[in-house]
């Protein structure tokens, strides 16, 4: 299966409705579920939640993925780029704020002139018919100089593996630099705002995550807080670096335990246990 398609998930049809089936039976809401860039690769759309029940979301999706792959012979991977010369597996975050703790009602921050009463399915159009970052807030603007600022440092959390940079190459819309895009699936933050969503959507999209990325890691350092670093060492080394943005918004603790070096791997074992 390569691209988008609502025939092809027919050949394992029988997976394809596990899953759902599955993923309704826990309560965790698709958006969208469909063949995607790449032989066998699926996208599913995870809804719109708080962060914690969106990394919960997300977690257990793997969790359901894998378990009825197994009961059908399958085994999905969420590896950032299982394969050379495709494009990789992403594990993009959407963000925005909101006034209320009640997403349903309240008013996106990210906005400026949004009230839920000012916006129709007829008014596409409005603001502006041009696609600008202008047609967002001071808040949108601020929030995102902050998560650009942060992506250097906390990229060892949004890119754990040493796979995970293969993913990060040109020419497959993946980011390889900080930077911001309006509609732009290249960019490392993709400005989503009017006419092409209406002003209650307005939002980023963090396009530098993997999907072998932990959920609530990157969740948490989007949050929280030139080039993106291109190999695990660099980022580590970027994350350890005295006064690294990581270590100002998670703290000394948490970025020594998850940068430490000492641990002996499985992989260590399986390559020396024999052979030395």
């Amino acid at each position: 299966m390569f691209g988008y398609s609502v025939t092809r998930p027919v050949i394992h049809s029988n997976y394809f409705t596990g899953v759902l089936d599955a993923c309704n039976a826990m309560h965790i809401p698709l958006e969208c579920y469909h063949t995607e860039t790449g032989p066998g690769v699926y996208e599913a759309a995870i809804q719109y939640s708080d962060p914690v029940t969106l990394a919960d979301n997300a977690h257990l999706f793997k969790v359901v993925a894998k378990s009825i792959g197994l009961q059908h012979g399958i085994m999905p991977t969420f590896m950032a780029k299982p394969h050379n010369n495709l494009p990789g597996c992403s594990g993009h975050i959407h963000v925005s704020l909101s006034a209320t703790d009640i997403i349903t009602t309240a008013a996106n921050l990210f906005h400026p002139s949004f009230t839920p009463q000012t916006w129709g399915r007829d008014d596409r159009s409005e603001p502006s018919d041009s696609i600008q970052i202008d047609h967002t807030s001071h808040v949108l603007k601020w929030f995102l100089a902050g998560v650009l600022e942060g992506l250097p440092s906390c990229m060892a959390i949004y890119a754990p593996t040493i796979n995970s940079y293969k993913r990060l190459v040109e020419n497959y819309w993946a980011p390889i630099t900080v930077s911001y895009g309006v509609e732009n699936r290249t960019a490392a933050i993709r400005v989503i705002t009017p006419p092409t969503c209406p002003p209650n959507a307005t939002r980023i999209e963090v396009r530098v995550p993997g999907a072998d990325a932990n959920p609530y890691l990157a969740v948490a350092a989007v949050l929280a807080c030139g080039r993106l670093p291109r190999s695990l060492g660099d980022a580590i080394e970027e994350m350890r670096a005295t006064g690294s943005v990581a270590r100002r918004v998670l703290g000394d603790a948490f970025v020594d335990i998850i940068i430490w070096e000492r641990a002996v791997t499985t992989w260590e074992v399986q390559r020396y246990f024999e052979v030395i």
